[in-house]
């Protein structure tokens, strides 16, 4: 019996002197540290040392007076201070841990992906310096769109600029052209050109939507973020971006398909 106890404690994390001195109090009751020494046989200037950490730990007390007399706390209620303890020292390590695996992740990450996809993530977009360039950048992928063209805009004021390129998409290689954007009597003319060439155009539910782009053949995009002020509701331009890469590809066309089934 007594080694099955020792042996629990032990795997509780007492040291083997501390499960002795436990051990020997349960026998003793209460009792100096020179008879805890005597039965447990751990060596009387360790003794002293053991009841101070078992005292620490909560398991021990000890009495007033000398010679001080050391008797075991309830052993329900010490082994539950025991778990809480645990408890929150685990916490705590598991929150460092935590926190040193996303330190390391960031360290590693930009490596994995430049080893394990060939791709430099500070290249995932390419920053264009404004509008302009933006749609001369649209129009250059519109023109080796083979299968189809989804655009998301909201009055397309630049359509007429592109509607050559987008007739002969349609025309010419039959590529699928969808338009959301606002309808209005503002952009009905825009609207009808649209679909005189075949483009097919729905009203974007949203009505205003922060997001602008253009998405050829699921592979390539030209993107533009707003952001509106609430005080005017006049719209900011954040830089405009082309991506080709795949993740930012399929979440704006996600996005457009999400607001394409829902419009009229």
């Amino acid at each position: 019996m007594k080694k099955d106890m020792i042996l629990k404690l032990r795997e509780l994390g007492f040291s083997e002197y501390e499960a002795s001195v436990y051990v020997a109090l349960l026998d003793l009751g209460e009792a100096t540290a020179d008879e805890i020494s005597k039965l447990s046989g751990v060596p009387l200037p360790r003794v002293y040392t053991v009841l101070d950490d078992l005292i620490r730990k909560g398991f021990v007390d000890v009495t007033i007076g000398r010679p001080k007399r050391y008797f075991l706390i309830d052993p329900n209620e010490a082994l539950d201070r025991f778990i809480e303890g645990k408890k929150r020292e685990m916490e705590e390590e598991l929150r460092k841990i935590k926190l040193t695996c996303e330190e390391f992740k960031r360290l590693i990450e930009p490596k994995y992906i430049r080893i394990r996809y060939k791709i430099n993530p500070e290249e995932l977009l390419l920053a264009l310096p404004d509008l302009k360039v933006a749609e001369a950048k649209s129009r250059e992928i519109m023109e080796e769109a083979k299968r189809e063209i989804l655009i998301m805009s909201h009055t397309f004021s630049w359509a007429s600029r592109i509607m050559d390129v987008l007739e002969r998409a349609i025309n010419e290689r039959g590529v699928d052209v969808k338009v959301l954007m606002s309808i209005s009597p503002l952009t009905e003319d825009t609207v009808k050109r649209l679909r005189e060439i075949g483009a097919k155009v729905k009203k974007h539910p949203a009505g205003w939507y922060p997001v602008r782009g253009t998405v050829v053949d699921r592979k390539a995009a030209v993107f533009v973020i707003w952001a509106s002020r609430p005080s005017s509701g006049v719209g900011h331009i954040y830089r405009p971006h082309y991506t080709e890469n795949m993740g930012l590809v399929r979440l704006l066309v996600d996005v457009f398909e999400k607001y394409w089934s829902e419009s009229l």
